[in-house]
Formats: C-alpha cells, structure tokens, sequence
C-alpha cells in the first residue's frame, strides 16, 4: 500500500471542504507537515495556516498511523501515534483505537525507548548525597515510628497463624494455608469464608 498516497488523499478531502469549527460539527487540527520533520504553525492558527488542516476524529487518527508507517524511523512520530492509542481527553471525542493498531504502537514505542535508555543509567546510581548523609537527613534521629506498642499490630499474632473451624464439620486448621491447601482455593477466599463465616469462622488466635 502507498500510505503517502493514502495520507495526500485524506488531507486533499479535508482542504477541499474548506472545514471550519462551529458548534455541531467536531474537528481536530493537524499539522500536515510533523513539527518533528520541520513544519510549522501552531494549533490556534488553524484558521489561515496553511501547514494545519482540520480533521475528523477518525480522519486524525488514521493519518498518525500513516505516518508513523512513511516514517519508519521517527522516534517522535511514533510517539505521537501512541498517545493517539492511549490519551484520553474529555474536550475529545477520541475515536478508540483498534487492538491491530494498539499492539504495533506499542512496539514501536517500547522499541524506541528501549533505544533511548539502553546504556544509561540512573542519575544518582554510584552517588552520594551530602545533603542528606548523616544529621541532614529527614529522619536523622527519629527512629521508626511504629515501634513497640505503637505499632498497630502490637500484641496480635500474623494473620496468617490464626486457627479456623470448619462450620459444619468443627475440624480446625492451625493456619490459613492449612485451610487453603484443604479446600484447594486461595487464601483470599479463606479469609473471605472466615469473615463471612462462611464455611470456616475463626477459632482462637495463638498465644
């Protein structure tokens, strides 16, 4: 397919109707000439600039696909083409992007920014901070703040080691795993049952 092709025909369509915003129709100006690839113009100059053309929804959409297809190799054209896929915008009726469309910007933006990072490293990485060694830092001298009795779990034993009783059966399990590896489920619907006293009830806690 000649996506340029493509791209000049929906951009000709667009100028020949000499489209304007006014209230009941719904437009999205577009720079014909990616400002990455040297063109100019700002969207509030839509109304007399010649390189910012007003489209559909749709219309916008599909020309960030082509182009992100006629340039293969522009890190920010498909950066562009990816918020398509994903910003969200209240003032926008943004069209919802197909999973064929999705799944190829995706790629094409984790590739370019696995491109951007490889051989970096972070900034502070092998670093100090003299600014926060020693008495200068924030918690310099405070020690934590849930010690002891403090801590909302003082006193209390895991969850995870409290007995439960089996409703019907009155057979009693010494942990939560006991009980999940009885009934085959997950320890989230044991704590579920328990608290419902569904099928298990909490026995006694450990001492």
């Amino acid at each position: 397919m000649n996506y340029q092709k493509v791209y000049d025909s929906i951009i000709h369509k667009a100028k020949s109707e000499n489209r304007i915003k006014y209230k009941g129709l719904y437009y999205e100006a577009h720079h014909i000439i990616p400002k990455c690839l040297g063109g100019d113009g700002e969207y509030k100059d839509w109304s007399w600039h010649s390189n910012i053309i007003l489209l559909k929804a749709r219309e916008h959409f599909l020309c960030h696909w082509l182009l992100s297809r006629i340039y293969p190799n522009e890190p920010k054209i498909h950066y562009a083409f990816w918020k398509m896929c994903i910003q969200k915008n209240n003032k926008q009726n943004r069209v919802i992007s197909s999973s064929i469309a999705y799944e190829e910007a995706r790629i094409k933006y984790k590739e370019e920014i696995s491109k951007h990072l490889k051989g970096s490293v972070g900034y502070w990485k092998g670093k100090s901070r003299p600014d926060r060694l020693g008495k200068n830092h924030p918690l310099f001298g405070k020690g934590h703040r849930q010690l002891g009795d403090k801590n909302p779990m003082y006193g209390k034993p895991s969850p995870n080691r409290r007995k439960l009783q089996d409703v019907e059966t009155g057979m009693i399990f010494n942990s939560l795993q006991d009980a999940s590896k009885y009934y085959n489920i997950a320890i989230s619907t044991v704590c579920l049952w328990a608290k419902k006293e569904k099928k298990l009830k909490y026995y006694k806690l450990n001492t």
